[in-house]
Protein backbone atom coordinates (compact mmCIF):
# COMPACT_ATOMS: atom_id res chain seq x y z
CA UNK A 1 0.00 0.00 0.00
CA UNK A 2 1.25 3.42 -1.22
CA UNK A 3 0.43 6.48 1.45
CA UNK A 4 0.15 10.18 0.39
CA UNK A 5 -0.36 12.90 2.55
CA UNK A 6 -0.55 16.81 2.29
CA UNK A 7 -1.92 19.73 3.98
CA UNK A 8 -4.24 21.96 2.53
CA UNK A 9 -4.74 25.71 3.83
CA UNK A 10 -7.97 27.85 2.90
CA UNK A 11 -7.04 30.35 0.52
CA UNK A 12 -10.61 31.16 0.68
CA UNK A 13 -13.92 30.35 2.87
CA UNK A 14 -14.68 26.65 2.32
CA UNK A 15 -18.45 25.32 2.49
CA UNK A 16 -18.92 22.11 2.39
CA UNK A 17 -23.07 21.53 2.98
CA UNK A 18 -24.84 19.24 5.45
CA UNK A 19 -28.25 18.61 6.20
CA UNK A 20 -30.02 21.01 8.33
CA UNK A 21 -30.43 20.18 12.10
CA UNK A 22 -33.08 20.37 14.50
CA UNK A 23 -31.73 23.07 16.27
CA UNK A 24 -30.16 26.02 14.80
CA UNK A 25 -26.55 26.93 15.26
CA UNK A 26 -25.81 29.33 17.82
CA UNK A 27 -23.88 31.67 15.31
CA UNK A 28 -26.70 31.58 12.95
CA UNK A 29 -27.75 35.63 11.82
CA UNK A 30 -31.03 36.35 14.08
CA UNK A 31 -33.12 37.23 11.24
CA UNK A 32 -32.35 34.28 9.53
CA UNK A 33 -35.32 31.42 8.90
CA UNK A 34 -35.00 28.25 7.45
CA UNK A 35 -33.05 29.68 4.64
CA UNK A 36 -29.53 28.76 5.74
CA UNK A 37 -26.49 25.24 4.98
CA UNK A 38 -24.69 24.53 7.52
CA UNK A 39 -21.09 23.22 6.97
CA UNK A 40 -20.05 19.50 7.20
CA UNK A 41 -18.81 18.25 10.61
CA UNK A 42 -17.73 15.21 12.14
CA UNK A 43 -17.52 14.01 15.82
CA UNK A 44 -14.07 14.51 16.52
CA UNK A 45 -12.00 14.01 20.07
CA UNK A 46 -10.13 17.10 20.83
CA UNK A 47 -6.81 17.08 23.28
CA UNK A 48 -5.82 20.32 25.01
CA UNK A 49 -3.29 18.66 27.61
CA UNK A 50 -4.83 16.37 29.94
CA UNK A 51 -8.40 17.64 28.87
CA UNK A 52 -10.45 15.63 26.16
CA UNK A 53 -13.88 16.33 24.68
CA UNK A 54 -16.05 15.43 21.55
CA UNK A 55 -16.60 18.07 19.31
CA UNK A 56 -18.73 18.62 16.07
CA UNK A 57 -15.32 19.63 13.41
CA UNK A 58 -15.88 21.74 10.52
CA UNK A 59 -14.36 18.76 7.32
CA UNK A 60 -14.42 17.98 4.00
CA UNK A 61 -15.66 14.16 3.62
CA UNK A 62 -13.34 11.70 1.67
CA UNK A 63 -16.02 10.85 -0.73
CA UNK A 64 -16.08 14.48 -1.92
CA UNK A 65 -12.91 14.60 -2.69
CA UNK A 66 -12.32 11.38 -4.35
CA UNK A 67 -15.71 12.53 -6.52
CA UNK A 68 -13.13 15.35 -7.50
CA UNK A 69 -10.58 13.24 -8.72
CA UNK A 70 -12.32 10.97 -10.28
CA UNK A 71 -14.62 13.57 -12.46
CA UNK A 72 -11.32 15.18 -13.35
CA UNK A 73 -9.59 12.02 -14.92
CA UNK A 74 -13.54 11.29 -17.22
CA UNK A 75 -12.99 14.33 -19.15
CA UNK A 76 -9.28 13.81 -19.95
CA UNK A 77 -10.42 9.79 -20.63
CA UNK A 78 -13.09 10.93 -22.91
CA UNK A 79 -10.70 13.14 -24.70
CA UNK A 80 -8.30 10.92 -25.15
CA UNK A 81 -10.48 8.27 -26.30
CA UNK A 82 -11.81 10.34 -29.11
CA UNK A 83 -15.30 10.38 -26.58
CA UNK A 84 -17.13 12.84 -25.61
CA UNK A 85 -20.04 13.07 -22.50
CA UNK A 86 -22.77 13.65 -24.62
CA UNK A 87 -22.75 10.70 -26.53
CA UNK A 88 -22.25 8.56 -23.64
CA UNK A 89 -26.02 6.66 -22.23
CA UNK A 90 -26.89 7.93 -19.29
CA UNK A 91 -25.91 4.83 -17.39
CA UNK A 92 -22.45 4.20 -18.91
CA UNK A 93 -21.49 8.01 -18.09
CA UNK A 94 -22.56 7.78 -14.66
CA UNK A 95 -20.36 4.64 -14.32
CA UNK A 96 -17.59 6.49 -15.37
CA UNK A 97 -18.59 10.08 -13.71
CA UNK A 98 -20.20 8.42 -10.43
CA UNK A 99 -19.55 4.92 -9.84
CA UNK A 100 -22.84 4.09 -11.46
CA UNK A 101 -25.60 2.93 -8.86
CA UNK A 102 -27.38 -0.20 -7.40
CA UNK A 103 -30.36 0.00 -9.88
CA UNK A 104 -33.06 -2.26 -9.73
CA UNK A 105 -34.00 -2.40 -13.73
CA UNK A 106 -30.25 -2.58 -13.95
CA UNK A 107 -29.64 -5.65 -11.61
CA UNK A 108 -32.50 -6.95 -13.09
CA UNK A 109 -31.00 -6.78 -16.52
CA UNK A 110 -27.53 -8.09 -15.09
CA UNK A 111 -29.61 -11.04 -13.37
CA UNK A 112 -31.64 -11.62 -17.12
CA UNK A 113 -28.30 -11.71 -18.77
CA UNK A 114 -26.37 -13.94 -16.19
CA UNK A 115 -29.45 -16.77 -16.55
CA UNK A 116 -29.13 -16.35 -20.10
CA UNK A 117 -24.98 -17.10 -19.86
CA UNK A 118 -26.04 -20.08 -17.57
CA UNK A 119 -27.96 -21.70 -20.15
CA UNK A 120 -25.66 -21.28 -22.48
CA UNK A 121 -22.77 -23.06 -21.35
CA UNK A 122 -25.11 -25.92 -20.37
CA UNK A 123 -25.67 -26.51 -24.73
CA UNK A 124 -22.98 -27.86 -26.93
CA UNK A 125 -21.90 -24.98 -28.64
CA UNK A 126 -21.47 -23.62 -25.46
CA UNK A 127 -18.14 -20.49 -24.87
CA UNK A 128 -15.98 -20.93 -22.11
CA UNK A 129 -17.24 -19.50 -18.64
CA UNK A 130 -15.30 -16.14 -19.01
CA UNK A 131 -17.98 -15.18 -21.51
CA UNK A 132 -19.05 -11.45 -21.11
CA UNK A 133 -21.94 -10.00 -19.74
CA UNK A 134 -22.29 -6.18 -19.92
CA UNK A 135 -19.05 -5.46 -18.96
CA UNK A 136 -17.84 -8.80 -19.11
CA UNK A 137 -16.34 -9.55 -15.69
CA UNK A 138 -14.61 -7.75 -12.93
CA UNK A 139 -11.30 -8.78 -14.16
CA UNK A 140 -11.88 -7.04 -17.66
CA UNK A 141 -13.14 -3.93 -16.25
CA UNK A 142 -10.47 -3.91 -13.91
CA UNK A 143 -7.74 -4.15 -16.59
CA UNK A 144 -9.38 -2.00 -19.62
CA UNK A 145 -10.41 0.82 -17.41
CA UNK A 146 -8.12 2.53 -14.65
CA UNK A 147 -10.39 5.01 -13.53
CA UNK A 148 -12.88 1.81 -12.63
CA UNK A 149 -10.19 0.15 -11.08
CA UNK A 150 -8.63 3.35 -9.10
CA UNK A 151 -12.31 4.48 -7.57
CA UNK A 152 -14.41 1.87 -8.38
CA UNK A 153 -18.12 1.92 -9.12
CA UNK A 154 -21.45 -0.44 -9.36
CA UNK A 155 -22.97 -1.58 -11.99
CA UNK A 156 -26.58 -3.19 -11.38
CA UNK A 157 -26.07 -5.99 -8.68
CA UNK A 158 -22.36 -6.03 -8.59
CA UNK A 159 -19.55 -3.88 -7.65
CA UNK A 160 -16.06 -3.25 -8.38
CA UNK A 161 -13.98 -2.47 -5.07
CA UNK A 162 -11.80 0.89 -6.05
CA UNK A 163 -7.86 0.91 -5.14
CA UNK A 164 -7.90 4.21 -3.74
CA UNK A 165 -8.99 4.92 -0.45
CA UNK A 166 -9.56 8.92 0.21
CA UNK A 167 -9.50 9.80 3.78
CA UNK A 168 -11.00 13.14 5.78
CA UNK A 169 -9.76 16.16 5.54
CA UNK A 170 -9.41 17.38 9.48
CA UNK A 171 -8.52 20.82 10.78
CA UNK A 172 -4.55 20.57 11.45
CA UNK A 173 -5.38 22.57 15.03
CA UNK A 174 -3.42 22.43 18.32
CA UNK A 175 -6.33 19.90 19.95
CA UNK A 176 -6.30 17.47 16.60
CA UNK A 177 -2.10 16.80 16.84
CA UNK A 178 -2.38 13.51 17.63
CA UNK A 179 -4.51 12.86 14.77
CA UNK A 180 -3.03 14.31 12.33
CA UNK A 181 0.28 14.31 13.27
CA UNK A 182 1.06 17.82 12.30
CA UNK A 183 2.05 20.59 14.68
CA UNK A 184 0.30 24.09 14.83
CA UNK A 185 -0.19 26.42 17.01
CA UNK A 186 -3.99 27.29 15.76
CA UNK A 187 -6.16 26.61 18.82
CA UNK A 188 -10.07 25.01 17.99
CA UNK A 189 -12.77 27.52 18.17
CA UNK A 190 -15.78 28.07 17.45
CA UNK A 191 -15.13 31.12 15.26
CA UNK A 192 -13.10 29.48 12.47
CA UNK A 193 -16.89 29.16 10.97
CA UNK A 194 -19.23 31.46 9.99
CA UNK A 195 -22.01 32.21 8.25
CA UNK A 196 -22.05 34.18 4.76
CA UNK A 197 -25.04 35.87 3.92
CA UNK A 198 -25.61 34.83 0.15
CA UNK A 199 -27.79 36.65 -2.64
CA UNK A 200 -29.99 34.70 -5.36
CA UNK A 201 -30.61 36.79 -8.29
CA UNK A 202 -35.10 35.41 -9.30
CA UNK A 203 -36.22 35.81 -12.55
CA UNK A 204 -39.76 35.93 -11.57
CA UNK A 205 -39.13 37.78 -8.48
CA UNK A 206 -41.98 40.97 -9.71
CA UNK A 207 -44.31 37.78 -8.99
CA UNK A 208 -43.79 37.02 -5.64
CA UNK A 209 -45.17 38.38 -2.32
CA UNK A 210 -43.04 40.16 -0.37
CA UNK A 211 -42.28 37.54 1.94
CA UNK A 212 -41.58 35.16 -0.60
CA UNK A 213 -38.98 37.79 -2.53
CA UNK A 214 -37.00 37.25 0.92
CA UNK A 215 -36.32 33.86 1.07
CA UNK A 216 -35.69 33.29 -2.39
CA UNK A 217 -32.89 36.27 -2.62
CA UNK A 218 -31.02 35.87 0.56
CA UNK A 219 -29.25 33.05 2.20
CA UNK A 220 -26.75 32.25 4.63
CA UNK A 221 -24.08 29.38 4.21
CA UNK A 222 -21.46 28.25 6.95
CA UNK A 223 -18.25 28.41 5.97
CA UNK A 224 -14.57 27.65 7.54
CA UNK A 225 -12.19 30.76 7.48
CA UNK A 226 -9.39 31.23 5.43
CA UNK A 227 -5.68 30.51 6.90
CA UNK A 228 -7.35 27.54 8.37
CA UNK A 229 -4.95 24.50 7.52
CA UNK A 230 -6.49 20.93 6.45
CA UNK A 231 -4.71 18.01 6.98
CA UNK A 232 -5.76 15.03 4.51
CA UNK A 233 -4.05 11.56 3.18
CA UNK A 234 -5.18 8.91 0.33
CA UNK A 235 -3.71 5.54 -0.59
CA UNK A 236 -3.60 3.36 -2.53
CA UNK A 237 -3.94 -0.56 -2.89
CA UNK A 238 -2.02 -3.10 -4.52
CA UNK A 239 -1.82 -0.93 -8.61
CA UNK A 240 -0.05 -1.41 -11.53
CA UNK A 241 2.31 1.15 -13.50
CA UNK A 242 -0.82 2.29 -15.21
CA UNK A 243 -3.16 2.66 -12.49
CA UNK A 244 -0.34 4.79 -10.42
CA UNK A 245 -0.09 7.10 -13.50
CA UNK A 246 -4.12 7.94 -13.80
CA UNK A 247 -3.76 8.71 -10.07
CA UNK A 248 -1.08 11.20 -10.49
CA UNK A 249 -2.76 12.66 -13.32
CA UNK A 250 -5.67 13.53 -11.22
CA UNK A 251 -3.44 14.76 -8.24
CA UNK A 252 -1.58 17.14 -10.57
CA UNK A 253 -5.02 18.07 -12.11
CA UNK A 254 -6.60 18.74 -8.60
CA UNK A 255 -3.41 20.93 -7.45
CA UNK A 256 -4.00 23.25 -10.99
CA UNK A 257 -7.53 23.65 -9.89
CA UNK A 258 -7.20 23.32 -6.10
CA UNK A 259 -10.64 24.00 -5.29
CA UNK A 260 -12.57 21.88 -1.90
CA UNK A 261 -16.26 22.24 -1.35
CA UNK A 262 -18.33 23.67 -3.14
CA UNK A 263 -19.61 27.12 -4.17
CA UNK A 264 -15.83 27.10 -6.28
CA UNK A 265 -17.57 28.81 -9.13
CA UNK A 266 -18.20 32.13 -6.95
CA UNK A 267 -14.28 31.76 -5.29
CA UNK A 268 -15.89 29.10 -2.58
CA UNK A 269 -12.59 26.74 -1.19
CA UNK A 270 -9.74 27.48 -2.94
CA UNK A 271 -6.28 25.85 -1.02
CA UNK A 272 -3.04 26.74 -1.19
CA UNK A 273 -0.12 24.26 0.39
CA UNK A 274 3.77 24.31 0.52
CA UNK A 275 3.22 20.86 1.64
CA UNK A 276 1.61 18.65 -1.44
CA UNK A 277 1.35 15.02 -1.95
CA UNK A 278 4.49 13.29 -2.58
CA UNK A 279 4.91 12.38 -5.93
CA UNK A 280 3.95 8.71 -7.06
CA UNK A 281 6.68 6.57 -9.58
CA UNK A 282 4.73 7.03 -12.20
CA UNK A 283 4.48 10.21 -14.80
CA UNK A 284 0.77 10.60 -15.99
CA UNK A 285 1.94 10.29 -19.65
CA UNK A 286 1.95 6.49 -19.31
CA UNK A 287 -1.89 6.68 -18.60
CA UNK A 288 -2.36 8.43 -22.06
CA UNK A 289 -0.09 6.10 -23.63
CA UNK A 290 -1.91 3.25 -22.36
CA UNK A 291 -5.22 4.96 -24.02
CA UNK A 292 -3.57 5.55 -26.96
CA UNK A 293 -2.50 2.91 -27.38
CA UNK A 294 -5.40 0.45 -26.71
CA UNK A 295 -7.97 3.30 -28.21
CA UNK A 296 -9.96 1.64 -30.84
CA UNK A 297 -10.05 -1.25 -28.28
CA UNK A 298 -11.52 0.71 -25.13
CA UNK A 299 -14.06 2.54 -27.17
CA UNK A 300 -15.48 -0.40 -28.54
CA UNK A 301 -15.54 -2.60 -25.24
CA UNK A 302 -17.77 0.81 -23.36
CA UNK A 303 -19.93 0.87 -26.16
CA UNK A 304 -21.10 -2.44 -25.66
CA UNK A 305 -21.50 -1.84 -22.17
CA UNK A 306 -25.29 -0.81 -22.33
CA UNK A 307 -26.27 -3.22 -25.57
CA UNK A 308 -27.08 -7.07 -24.20
CA UNK A 309 -29.20 -6.89 -27.46
CA UNK A 310 -25.31 -6.59 -29.43
CA UNK A 311 -23.88 -10.08 -27.70
CA UNK A 312 -26.80 -11.83 -27.58
CA UNK A 313 -27.51 -13.52 -30.13
CA UNK A 314 -30.37 -16.16 -31.44
CA UNK A 315 -29.89 -19.08 -33.57
CA UNK A 316 -32.60 -22.02 -34.26
CA UNK A 317 -34.87 -20.05 -31.46
CA UNK A 318 -31.96 -20.87 -28.74
CA UNK A 319 -30.05 -18.02 -27.03
CA UNK A 320 -26.26 -17.85 -27.06
CA UNK A 321 -23.78 -15.13 -25.37
CA UNK A 322 -21.23 -13.91 -27.67
CA UNK A 323 -19.23 -11.72 -28.04
CA UNK A 324 -16.95 -9.98 -30.87
CA UNK A 325 -14.32 -12.17 -30.97
CA UNK A 326 -11.31 -9.99 -32.10
CA UNK A 327 -12.46 -7.83 -29.50
CA UNK A 328 -12.22 -10.77 -26.93
CA UNK A 329 -9.04 -11.38 -28.09
CA UNK A 330 -7.61 -7.26 -27.46
CA UNK A 331 -9.47 -7.65 -23.85
CA UNK A 332 -7.62 -11.42 -22.91
CA UNK A 333 -4.54 -9.31 -23.91
CA UNK A 334 -5.27 -6.69 -21.51
CA UNK A 335 -6.43 -8.60 -18.66
CA UNK A 336 -2.47 -10.28 -19.35
CA UNK A 337 -1.12 -7.70 -19.34
CA UNK A 338 -2.58 -6.40 -15.83
CA UNK A 339 -2.16 -9.54 -14.25
CA UNK A 340 1.54 -9.68 -15.32
CA UNK A 341 2.04 -6.48 -13.79
CA UNK A 342 0.24 -7.07 -10.70
CA UNK A 343 2.86 -10.55 -10.36
CA UNK A 344 5.83 -7.65 -10.71
CA UNK A 345 4.95 -5.47 -8.38
CA UNK A 346 4.57 -8.30 -6.15
CA UNK A 347 7.31 -9.56 -6.56
CA UNK A 348 8.93 -6.08 -5.75
CA UNK A 349 6.74 -5.90 -2.43
CA UNK A 350 8.32 -9.44 -1.46
CA UNK A 351 11.48 -8.83 -2.36
CA UNK A 352 11.66 -5.04 -0.30
CA UNK A 353 10.42 -7.62 2.94
CA UNK A 354 12.67 -10.19 2.42
CA UNK A 355 15.82 -7.86 2.06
Amino acid sequence: MIDRSAVLTLATPLHHGSERSRIKPETLPAGAKNNYTPHRRLPVLLKNGDVQSVTLVPVVSGNSIRHLWRESLVDVTLHTLGLKRKDLPKNVLETLVSGGGMDAADAKKNVEEEEKLEKAKSRKKAIQPSVPILVRDRITLRAAVPILSLFGCSYGNRMLPGLVKVGWAIPALKQTEHITNIESSIPYSEDITSFQLMTRHDLFKEEMEEEQKSRQSIYYMEVVSPGIPFAHSYSIDLSTPVERSAMQLAIDLFKENPYLGGKSSTGHGKVKTDQWYANLDESPSLYIEFLEKNRDVLVEYIKLWNKPEQIVKVENGKEEIEFPQDLSVELDRLVSERDKAIQHELSKKIASVVK
